[in-house]
């Protein structure tokens, strides 16, 4: 057989195991994809606390509107876990960041302005799940909360 054909084989073989190594990557990467992001909505479903950069927003009501200083009142089961008191640097919504350390996420927080009070239930985490064109990319655990308007 002469070198010429020999080196042409040679690199014909290494293309097809490059190409075959890239091709079972990305089939891999597409069969598990319903597993990993299975796996990752039951990791961010279970998280027990809430995380202490955690945003609460209330812009939608015009009770919101020029909040100076808010009381906030950490409960579970009607009973006062922890309280804080921290001064809303927004006119026109009620935004602040979770000012207590460890919250449980089966708590409530009860929002206490100069004329209003809100109530803030149903905390949990969810995965807002990143998906692309060879399936699933990544996890981001998003925080999710119902308010309601006390008085």
């Amino acid at each position: 057989m002469n070198k010429y054909l020999k080196g042409c084989l040679l690199i014909l073989g290494i293309l097809i195991l490059a190409a075959s190594t890239v091709a079972g990557f990305f089939y891999y990467q597409m069969s598990t994809s319903r597993e990993r992001s299975e796996a990752d909505h039951l990791e961010c479903a279970s998280i027990q606390y809430i995380m202490n950069d955690t945003k609460i927003e209330i812009s939608d009501s015009l009770m919101a509107k020029d909040s100076g200083n808010i009381k906030l009142y950490l409960t579970k089961d009607s009973v006062k876990i922890d309280s804080a008191e921290i001064s809303n640097q927004h006119k026109d919504r009620i935004e602040f960041t979770l000012p207590f350390e460890k919250a449980p996420i089966s708590s409530t927080i009860l929002i206490k302005t100069a004329g209003h009070e809100f109530l803030i239930e149903n905390m949990k985490y969810f995965n807002n799940e990143k998906w692309g064109l060879f399936g699933y990319l990544e996890k981001d655990c998003q925080f999710s909360y119902d308010y309601k308007k006390l008085k």
